[in-house]
């Protein structure tokens, strides 16, 4: 009876792993820059749709403004006109004219009314605020082009802090 019996050992050294643990390494640095840069573009893209929101809302109040003065300017021209038409200087039909502009320009006040409660709802609910009926944002500056200089910071402490 013949008894056989083998054993073997091997044993596996890496000389070289082409530089695996450094590619890793490196692909770690750059997945964190990219986190980094995402991050910088949602907080760039927040502050946006916030200065959209609001720079929408000012040129709605802005809006409310103009068409204030339009409609004073119509009932001073109806004025003129009313008394015109008594001493017969000019025709009713002219008085009837300036009247219809005059509505058309109460009825654009209203719509522009409604326009900016919109806007500030637009920007209250994109804000998570609360209530947006007594929301009004802090507007020290009234011309919108020049609002759009200033910096995010300045712009989000006109809003929130109000």
């Amino acid at each position: 009876m013949m008894k056989s019996s083998s054993s073997s050992v091997s044993a596996n050294i890496l000389s070289f792993d082409g530089l695996k643990h450094l590619r890793q390494l490196q692909y770690s640095k750059l997945n964190k820059k990219v986190a980094a840069l995402q991050y910088e573009k949602a907080k760039n893209d927040l502050y946006l749709n916030i200065t959209a929101y609001f720079l929408e809302t000012l040129c709605a109040k802005e809006n409310i403004g103009n068409c204030k003065n339009i409609v004073e300017s119509l009932q001073k021209q109806e004025e003129q006109i009313s008394i015109k038409v008594g001493h017969g200087k000019v025709t009713i039909a002219d008085l009837l004219q300036i009247q219809a502009r005059l509505a058309d320009a109460e009825n654009t006040l209203l719509s522009a009314k409604h326009n900016y409660d919109l806007s500030r709802m637009n920007l209250r609910q994109f804000l998570e605020l609360k209530d947006y009926k007594t929301f009004v944002p802090n507007v020290t500056v009234v011309d919108s082009i020049e609002y759009c200089n200033f910096s995010q910071t300045d712009i989000l402490n006109g809003i929130i802090y109000t």
